[in-house]
């Protein structure tokens, strides 16, 4: 029997997942019972379309890893195609989309999203990703001094993270002392 066909009850669960979109996102998985945190970069493959190679997501690693957790919520923002993508581009996006969805629907998970301009303006940070970068090492030093915010690229696992805040902000949680998983 699949994880997802047993209906584990919310108040057993523990684990929210902040999810930065798409196949160069991140996943932050916050555990509210011991504050730990773990991060991963979105999986993903690639593969060619019309001659040009295109990077997409691994659905069935990303499902792997949000199945293991158990997570009570799923925390991410809603989504919108922005004028300098292609058509390729924004039906790929969206499709990225539906099934993290559809992913939350099947594991019986809360499927929480918000506008980006809410969530950044209460994690106090803008569109700038180096903001980013900077405001979730100050949210969760133990991330920062782990080097996940280092690189210019690991915007996404910052926004991820705060993602997570967010979402257990959502959840009446105060999170605090936040330590690396394992």
């Amino acid at each position: 029997m699949a994880w997802a066909d047993k209906v584990i009850e919310p108040s057993n669960r523990s684990v929210i997942i902040g999810l930065d979109p798409g196949a160069g996102g991140a996943l932050a998985c916050l555990d509210s019972k011991d504050w730990t945190l773990e991060v991963f970069d979105t999986p993903h493959l690639w593969t060619i379309v019309n001659g040009k190679r295109r990077r997409i997501v691994d659905v069935k690693k990303l499902s792997d890893l949000v199945v293991a957790r158990r997570p009570l919520m799923i925390s991410t923002e809603k989504v919108h195609a922005m004028p300098q993508m292609d058509v390729k581009g924004i039906f790929t996006f969206g499709r990225f989309y539906g099934q993290v969805e559809m992913l939350a629907c099947m594991a019986h998970t809360e499927f929480f999203e918000t506008d980006p301009a809410v969530w950044k303006a209460a994690m106090s940070v803008n569109s700038d990703k180096d903001i980013s970068r900077q405001r979730a090492g100050q949210l969760i030093p133990a991330a920062a001094a782990a080097g996940l915010f280092k690189r210019k690229t690991d915007h996404d696992r910052a926004e991820a993270c705060m993602l997570a805040l967010f979402g257990a902000f959502n959840k009446g949680l105060n999170p605090r002392n936040i330590t690396m998983k394992g």
